[in-house]
């Protein structure tokens, strides 16, 4: 089944999209997948590494994944800088006017332990943490810090 991402941050070149959800898929998968789906725009930059430039200070920053090719450095956001919320209010929550003084308004952290259930039959997928089963209807929101 796939879901529907949205990303309210303005003037970030990232806009909604579909992204696959099966059964049993952990946070850490689903953002992963985010990742990879909207890898031309998570993408940071590409660096051409002169000799005066010291590669310490690019490995410094722990919040980018580093992949060096050859004096490139290509620069990944790393998952850890993607928070994905849901809405309080499944039904409202995405038909409501974002507030763009506060992305956050209305919306809850998806927990770090939650795992995605599907139920194909009713066409739904649900989010179990803690034991608890929370329905989030069919949008979920992501928002990449930089």
């Amino acid at each position: 089944m796939s879901i529907k991402l949205v990303n309210p941050q303005p003037m970030s070149g990232l806009f909604e999209t579909k992204l696959p959800i099966y059964d049993g898929d952990d946070k850490t998968k689903v953002l992963t997948r985010i990742m990879k789906t909207d890898r031309s725009k998570m993408k940071g930059t590409t660096l051409s590494l002169s000799p005066t430039l010291s590669l310490s200070l690019v490995e410094e920053h722990i919040f980018f994944k580093c992949i060096y090719l050859s004096n490139m450095c290509m620069i990944f956001a790393d998952i850890s800088q993607i928070k994905l919320v849901m809405y309080e209010d499944p039904i409202k929550g995405p038909r409501a006017i974002p507030d763009m003084n506060n992305i956050e308004k209305g919306k809850v952290v998806v927990p770090d332990n939650a795992t995605f259930q599907v139920n194909v039959a009713d066409g739904k997928v649900t989010i179990q943490s803690n034991g608890k089963k929370v329905d989030f209807g069919q949008t979920l929101v992501y928002i990449v810090n930089s």
